[in-house]
């Protein structure tokens, strides 16, 4: 390959992960960018290219099949009217794995994934930038700030100051965002030799967003994978606690209290203060209850799962469960939310046993699966579609460092 083409293969690899990231992912755009994140690998990297399938992709066919079959099955037996559109977001949900997963190996590059942590870190900034603006630490009325605003934020979101959003829709997505990075920066600083200033810069930035952001679930979920990622370097690779860890632990604990007592965190000194009973938990149990009530009516649906169609809440009001679990076996049934747990816990599992001969990508993606399984229990986690293309981007450079080093891809897939 010569140097021109490489160079236009990094811009169109770095022009997609920019489209992930950037792209508004707002309510009333979701199915929009959903359909973005389906059509972009397409144009930017898959363009006259035909790939042999891997074991996930061709599960993932499989799912989509399932998924026009329950549908067909739904649109017989529901006793109320089925919104295709409303469902069909999810046919494009699945489908954001397809394009990604075919994504030619040339991308995966250490070379790429340096550029992606460069994007990552400059994403940071405007983020951060943002998040000082919403909570007041930053205070400008600048008309292109606020049409920065308008854009990313929905109407009903704009208004929840306490709830620093950032370049995200809404507060819990702006959390999920900053595990994923936390966890690579963890990763970068553990295993690469180059110990770059950037990376505890947007480690830094990564807890300030964390701690603004207001999800005590996405607060949680890191304060776990960070006790995992301690225990698997002692457990697996016998090495003592370098001191950067210990000095994040000591930025998150001055930081949270530093976030009380300034009186710009609201949302998180709510959170701490009167536990769930302020939160959006006690509306959470409601609309579970009222799930659970149709769910039982109709439990004929049970494997193939009832759709959007039937939960429609208050004038066509979207519902949200705030469970991933329980979102996944609403719309796709359990035989879809086991295939799914089945496949995450076997590949959690063989990363552990073989934790030493595995490449960091894997170890990557293993932090990444175990806290987004943990995140999930009270918030949207790995079903968010920009999750979904994340976690497939890093499976696809796990896999193509594999092919590299002559692994056999089966043995970790």
């Amino acid at each position: 390959m010569d140097n021109s083409t490489t160079i236009k293969t990094n811009y169109n690899f770095i022009a997609f992960i920019a489209l992930v990231f950037l792209l508004p992912s707002r309510d009333d755009w979701y199915r929009w960018y959903t359909l973005a994140l389906v059509v972009g690998p397409l144009i930017f990297l898959l363009v006259g290219y035909k790939s042999r399938f891997n074991s996930l992709a061709k599960w993932v066919v499989g799912w989509l099949f399932f998924f026009i079959l329950s549908n067909v099955i739904k649109l017989i037996f529901l006793p109320a009217p089925f919104n295709m559109a409303k469902e069909y977001t999810e046919f494009f949900r699945i489908l954001i794995l397809l394009p990604v997963l075919l994504i030619k190996d040339k991308y995966f590059t250490k070379k790429n994934f340096a550029a992606i942590i460069k994007f990552i870190f400059f994403y940071l900034i405007i983020d951060s930038f943002i998040t000082f603006t919403e909570i007041g630490i930053i205070k400008i009325n600048s008309p292109i700030l606020i049409n920065i605003k308008k854009i990313y934020h929905s109407e009903n979101q704009l208004g929840l100051g306490y709830l620093a959003k950032g370049l995200s829709s809404h507060g819990a997505e702006h959390g999920i965002i900053m595990n994923f990075i936390l966890i690579l920066l963890l990763i970068c600083i553990k295993y690469f030799k180059n110990k770059s200033t950037i990376y505890y810069i947007s480690i830094v930035l990564c807890l300030f967003n964390l701690v603004a952001c207001g999800s005590k679930t996405s607060m949680l979920g890191f304060a776990f994978i960070f006790a995992v990622f301690i225990f698997m370097l002692v457990l697996k690779e016998n090495l003592k606690i370098p001191f950067s860890y210990l000095l994040i632990i000591l930025l998150l604990i001055f930081g949270i209290i530093w976030a009380l007592n300034s009186g710009k965190f609201i949302r998180l000194k709510l959170l701490l203060s009167v536990g769930t009973s302020g939160t959006s938990y006690v509306s959470r149990l409601s609309n579970w209850g009222y799930f659970f009530n149709i769910m039982e009516r109709y439990l004929y649906l049970f494997p193939f799962g009832w759709g959007k169609s039937i939960f429609i809440i208050d004038n066509n009001k979207t519902f949200y469960t705030d469970n991933e679990y329980f979102t996944i076996l609403i719309i796709h049934g359990i035989v879809v939310l086991l295939c799914i747990l089945t496949i995450m816990w076997k590949y959690i599992t063989r990363c552990f046993i073989y934790w030493n001969r595995i490449n960091i990508y894997h170890k990557f993606l293993f932090f990444l699966l175990l806290d987004y399984l943990f995140i999930g229990y009270a918030s949207v986690s790995f079903s968010s579609p920009t999750i979904l293309a994340l976690l497939c981007i890093v499976y696809k450079f796990a896999i193509a460092k594999d092919a590299e080093e002559n692994i056999l891809v089966k043995k970790y897939s």
